[in-house]
Order: structure tokens, then sequence, then C-alpha cells
């Protein structure tokens, strides 16, 4: 199940759904930036999307076979990232044709599959909404540095950094969706808890007073001190490190739930 391909388009909150119920989006054509406003934008996109295809979903209409199931939920994330309300009657139709003979899938476990791909989504706002003006904030001193050789723990363009963190995982989330859709499957406990247990590592070596360190001696090799934002900087590289495994860590919501 691919992302969109309007991911990085800016939208104005609209009412395009059949039912009129769920808030979704219409494009504005402009593209969105790679900032953390830009991210938070589509964050929320993929959260109405997802909502919108699980309103669809429960509701126990015959859509809910494996093949409209994955156009339903595209659908609406397509139409949430940017697409027209055509796309949305597209794959409507599509779905209509894939429903004969797939009438074995079961509904409840359709809906628990997206359930968990949304509370993924909920959780990556979370994390990423609560980093956001520390890496902002963190983002105005660095402003116009080049790194010097040997430089490697750093982020010169740290909102930038914090874009692709959080659109990559929204895709990691969107692309667990799609599989788990397809297959009704789930994956091992065990397999599961070792990445929750490597993860957990990553965070805490994050969070190591050694990190800190190092960042902060890294950024004064650039000219920055205390006049010149250095402690806004070192707390803005260090929400990056924390925010990483935090957000990797929520995607795996997706393969709990």
């Amino acid at each position: 199940m691919r992302p969109p391909v309007l991911l990085h388009r800016l939208s104005t909150r609209t009412r395009l759904s059949a039912d009129g119920k769920c808030s979704v989006t219409k494009p504005s054509g402009n593209a969105v930036d790679q900032n953390v406003e830009g991210a938070l934008h589509i964050v929320d996109n993929y959260r109405l999307a997802y909502n919108c295809a699980f309103r669809d979903l429960a509701s126990g209409r015959q859509a809910f076979e494996v093949p409209s199931a994955l156009a339903l939920a595209g659908g609406a994330t397509a139409v949430a990232l940017g697409a027209g309300a055509d796309v949305a009657i597209g794959t409507g139709a599509a779905a209509s044709l894939f429903n004969r003979g797939n009438s074995y899938y079961v509904p409840k476990s359709k809906a628990q599959i997206l359930t968990a791909a949304l509370d993924a989504v909920i959780c990556i706002k979370r994390e990423a909404s609560g980093v956001g003006i520390a890496v902002t904030n963190g983002a105005v001193p660095l402003a116009g540095f080049v790194a010097p050789a040997g430089v490697g723990t750093v982020y010169l363009a740290p909102e930038r950094q914090y874009y692709q963190l959080v659109t990559a995982n929204l895709q990691t989330v969107h692309a667990l969706l799609g599989e788990r859709l397809r297959s009704v499957g789930s994956y091992s406990p065990s397999a599961i808890a070792d990445d929750i247990r490597k993860l957990s590592e990553e965070l805490a070596a994050a969070k190591n007073a050694a990190t800190a360190a190092s960042v902060q001696k890294d950024l004064r090799s650039l000219g920055l001190d205390s006049s010149k934002g250095l402690d806004a900087a070192v707390t803005s590289q260090i929400s990056l490190k924390e925010l990483a495994p935090k957000l990797e860590l929520c995607t795996l919501r997706a393969k709990a739930g």
C-alpha cells in the first residue's frame, strides 16, 4: 500500500466523505514545507484519513473485504492528502469490482487492523508535537553553518530532519496497514518484544549524559556558545535523537494491535 502521491500538499479541511460526516481535506495546491509545521500537517492528514476509513469500514458495509478495504483506506487517505472527490468515487467503484468472491474475510479483524494503524498515527502525533517547539528553536542558531570535517553527531537542518523522521514513520505505518489488510495477519509477539527492547535501548542511549556532552562538543566546534543559542541547539539535537526511537515505538503499534 504505497503512500498517496499528494502526500506533500497543503490542504484545507472540508467535507468530502460520502456520508458528509468525516472531515477530510482538499488540496490548496501548495507544497508542504519540510519543517515542523509541515510534518504535523501531514500527521493530521493521516489521522483524518484513517479515522474516516475506519468509520466506513466499521459500519459493516459489504466493502469490508481485502481488496476493497485497501481501496477504501487508500482512497480516503488519497482524498485527505490532496486528491479530489473523484478519487474517492473511483476507488469506491474499483472496490465494488473486488467484492465478488471475497466474503470470507471478517470485518471485525479488519477494523482492528485499521484501529492499530490509527493508534500508531495518534502516537506519532503526540510524540512529534511534544518536541516541535524545541526543534524549531534549535534551528535558529544553526542557520548558515557548514559542518566541519569530523562532525557527525549534529543535524544542521533540524526541522528538515524532524520532517523526515515523522514522514518516514507515517509511510511505514501505511505500508504495515496495507500488508495486514491483505493477509489479515499478525506479527510474532516475540519479534515485537525484541523490537521494543532494541528501541528502548536506543532511547536510553539518546538520553545518556555522554550523548549530550558529545552533541555540545560538536556544536561548540561550529562556534556556538551560550550567547549564540548553544543551549537551544543542544536541546533541539537531543530531542531529535530521542524522537527517532520514540516514533519507531509508535510505529510498532500498527503491528501489535
